[in-house]
């Protein structure tokens, strides 16, 4: 149940959590090729905790929402929508998502599935297309191929796992507890590996022969860059994820690349708004897959989005697995104040 009050989740001062709070949505008709959606759940992802905790350092002054992804149901159409009619219920890939209402163009958005919860559903559209943009569209990860995925317990982790044994390539994984990693050995990865200690490199290095792997999928910082480039074999991909290293200038040694590497960088809610249209049909991709059973939902946790913040704040420790939702968008009865504990 939606609240009658339209709001939003946003920040204005980035870095503090005490800034982060719903704030009054002013509702706007969907354009053309536009839908609006009633929000019931929304997915938070790590761009979110960039937001709050201004990690990037990029913030200029203007109100920040926060969210990519919601699953409710449509309340309006815009012209030239033939796809979508009122009271259909969908999942949709939209800034400022974790709001009461929020308005996505129509071909980001795609028909949810019967059968589904809407936590579980929420659970795949960024994370998914994340996975597949820079597995298979970049990387051009192919059966018989070795990834190597950090953060492997995480939301777009788990995603890419299943991504990389649909093409039929092996997995190394690594992740930075030893519940997380036991979690992984359960789901079948034999060769998961502490990423916070410095002999990964050595340990991946060994499960491959000394050959090294074809595609890394990176989330670490610092040292990780240069260690990834060691483990990568001859014409291996690299896909970052974090951006962190990329925003803050860091380099990289170039005589790795005599092993003709290619290395890409991953943002996924940049590639939604420079180009909608490839998002668009990466999206109808992988959700194809999900409606034929070929990528299942992930674990998750839920919070009310009363407490957003907490929720928030837990994403930030990284210690949870899978992926963090907000449901319950009624519980919020409080506008322009601040959220959770920060309150």
């Amino acid at each position: 149940m939606t609240p009658s009050l339209p709001f939003q989740l946003v920040t204005e001062n980035p870095g503090h959590w005490s800034a982060v709070r719903y704030r009054e949505l002013r509702r706007r008709p969907p354009g053309r090729g536009e839908i609006e959606v009633a929000v019931e759940a929304a997915g938070l992802n790590y761009y979110d905790v960039i937001k709050a905790l201004n990690l990037y350092a990029v913030h200029n002054g203007s109100t920040e929402p926060f969210g990519g992804e919601c699953v409710g149901t449509v309340t309006s159409v815009g012209p030239a929508v033939t796809a979508f009619s009122p009271g259909d219920s969908v999942v949709a890939c939209a800034r400022g998502a974790i709001a009461s209402h929020v308005v996505a163009r129509a071909d980001h958005a795609r028909h949810a599935p019967l059968g589904w919860a809407p936590a579980e559903l929420i659970s795949l559209p960024l994370v998914t297309a994340t996975a597949w943009h820079g597995l298979v569209e970049l990387a051009r990860l192919d059966k018989g191929e070795t990834a190597l995925i950090h953060s492997a317990a995480g939301g777009v982790g788990l995603a890419a796992i299943q991504v990389a044994h649909l093409v039929g390539a092996r997995v190394i994984a690594t992740t930075g507890t030893e519940r997380k990693r036991a979690e992984l050995r359960r789901k079948g990865i034999a060769d998961v590996f502490d990423s916070r200690c410095d002999d990964w490199t050595a340990q991946v290095l060994a499960a491959t022969k000394g050959r090294g792997v074809d595609v890394v999928l990176n989330s670490l910082t610092g040292q990780a860059m240069e260690r990834n480039l060691e483990v990568l074999n001859e014409d291996g991909r690299y896909v970052e994820l974090s951006m962190y290293d990329i925003k803050r200038g860091a380099l990289l040694k170039l005589d790795s690349f005599t092993k003709r590497l290619t290395f890409c960088a991953v943002d996924l809610s940049g590639l939604m708004r420079s180009r909608p249209d490839r998002f668009a049909k990466t999206l109808s991709r992988v959700w194809d897959l999900v409606m034929a059973g070929q990528i299942e939902a992930l674990p998750v946790t839920t919070w009310p989005f009363a407490d957003a913040t907490d929720a928030l704040r837990e994403f930030a420790k990284g210690e949870h697995i899978g992926k963090l939702i907000l449901t319950q968008p009624d519980t919020v009865r409080l506008l322009d104040r601040a959220v959770g504990r920060s309150a």
